[in-house]
């Protein structure tokens, strides 16, 4: 079956329609009813499948932490699948915009060192994502938690050119050139076969088309940042990404 990507706005473009959008309140500064998310891109649960599938988010069913919320296993009809329960805060923007562009990006790839979005859920001010459960957890955890075995080698390996591959997609393979700019050993997730599933598109900045000869030089947002360590030195001078920011971190 035949795939389009369908024309996606720019970071800036959908950060700047969100902060248009929110009105302050004393609670909560994020309405997630704002959004106005497309359905037609992937599932939209209720809050009710979601809170069945988690036992009402109980703490015993948390299976990681994100930086943006908590990750909890449950089972939805015939499946078990990584429930995000994003963290709703009054001074940042980033739940809102994983929500969207988790959406707006991530439904629309396919690729097997992608993460699967199955679907979302953005009722009663929630915003969920549902994944694909990679239950061998993220690279950084197999890397340095003391209660996991040393990975071999020729694992490593195999890791390194699936994640390669994964980014070389979002650089070519799509309608769109997609930059990843959050690429990290902690967002590199390992399912049971130990294939390498890159996740978390959070800062995922669209590019020119794959098939133009623009060169790919895009201004980001000065609050919205890499993970410090990863970073490229030119994008801290410049305030601009490339398919090459992406390679750097890899490396």
């Amino acid at each position: 079956m035949g795939f389009c990507l369908y024309t996606l706005p720019s970071f800036s473009e959908v950060l700047k329609e969100i902060k248009s959008k929110l009105r302050p309140t004393k609670s909560n500064a994020l309405n997630t009813r704002r959004l106005a998310l497309p359905e037609e891109l992937c599932c939209r649960f209720s809050l009710a499948d979601i809170k069945a599938a988690t036992n009402n988010f109980h703490k015993n069913m948390i299976i990681a932490e994100g930086d943006t919320g908590f990750i909890f296993g449950g089972k939805i009809n015939d499946g078990f699948y990584a429930i995000k329960r994003l963290r709703p805060t009054s001074d940042s923007h980033l739940p809102l915009l994983e929500l969207r562009y988790g959406v707006k990006f991530l439904s629309q790839l396919h690729h097997p060192n992608i993460i699967s979005l199955l679907g979302y859920c953005d009722e009663k001010e929630e915003m969920i994502h549902v994944y694909e459960y990679a239950n061998n957890g993220s690279l950084y955890d197999n890397l340095h938690a003391e209660n996991h075995d040393p990975i071999p080698w020729k694992r490593r390996l195999e890791i390194c050119i699936s994640v390669a591959r994964a980014l070389h997609y979002l650089h070519t393979g799509a309608k769109f050139v997609l930059i990843h700019r959050n690429v990290s050993s902690k967002n590199i997730l390992l399912d049971d076969q130990w294939t390498s599933k890159l996740c978390n598109f959070s800062f995922c900045k669209r590019g020119p088309h794959s098939m133009s000869r623009d060169p790919i030089s895009i201004e980001i947002e000065s609050d919205i940042a890499y993970t410090s360590a990863f970073i490229a030195p030119e994008v801290a001078i410049t305030g601009r990404v490339s398919h090459k920011t992406d390679v750097f971190s890899f490396g």
